[in-house]
């Protein structure tokens, strides 16, 4: 009976470890909604494990502004958002605000280095290629608010000694700066853990099995009998 239990228990440790691992892994995922505006917006989950970055990305374009604003507007959007999660999904934010996707270590005119997070995005987890004419490929993502255009990102941009701001280009896929007063549109992403547990569907099929194994037993047990 002790040996039964033991390969019981390790059953139940293994499906509920795969089941876990399954969700974890998952690339780009849709956790929940935000009210924004008077409309609903897709919240979507970026987890990559090599790094352990985890972000939650807006998926809303917001509209052409000067850097300044558009740093103001995603810092401003805690305020503005209702979220509403699915079942089975919590988030601890790790930042304090939402914010502007980061241009990443190093950054450099032309550089398409996944350190930068809209860069990261695009190749990686889209699986976009670069070149212009990317509406088709970009319409078929999880995405359904990006746009063809150029993007701000947070940081100032120093390396060439002048007052700029790191930008990313979307037909382009790389990276580039302009003058901090050029109105581009942005994007707000925000930090943060986010833990999955097995909604009711998932928790009722895994007990059935266990009831399975159990009933198994038993009647093995009482065929000895």
């Amino acid at each position: 009976m002790f040996k039964f239990k033991l390969v019981l228990g390790s059953i139940c440790i293994l499906l509920f470890g795969l089941l876990m691992s399954n969700m974890a892994q998952a690339a780009l995922t849709t956790i929940g909604t935000a009210s924004y505006n008077g409309d609903e917006y897709n919240l979507i989950w970026s987890y990559d494990e090599d790094s352990g970055n985890s972000v939650v990305w807006l998926d809303y374009t917001n509209s052409y502004e000067s850097w300044a604003d558009q740093l103001d507007w995603a810092a401003g959007l805690g305020d503005c958002l209702t979220i509403n999660l699915y079942d089975g999904y919590t988030v601890t934010w790790d930042d304090d605000e939402w914010r502007l996707p980061s241009a990443g270590v190093n950054p450099s005119v032309g550089s398409a280095s996944t350190s930068a997070e809209m860069i990261y995005l695009y190749y990686v987890e889209l699986g976009l290629t670069k070149g212009w004419d990317k509406e088709d490929e970009v319409n078929a993502t999880i995405f359904k608010n990006l746009e063809i255009t150029q993007y701000w990102l947070a940081e100032e941009c120093t390396i060439y000694g002048t007052n700029s701001a790191w930008s990313f280009t979307m037909y382009d896929g790389t990276l580039g700066y302009g003058l901090p007063t050029l109105n581009y549109a942005a994007m707000a992403l925000r930090s943060g853990k986010v833990s999955v547990v097995p909604v009711p569907g998932s928790a009722w099929l895994f007990g059935i099995g266990l009831l399975g194994l159990t009933g198994l037993r038993r009647k093995k047990y009482s065929n000895k009998v």
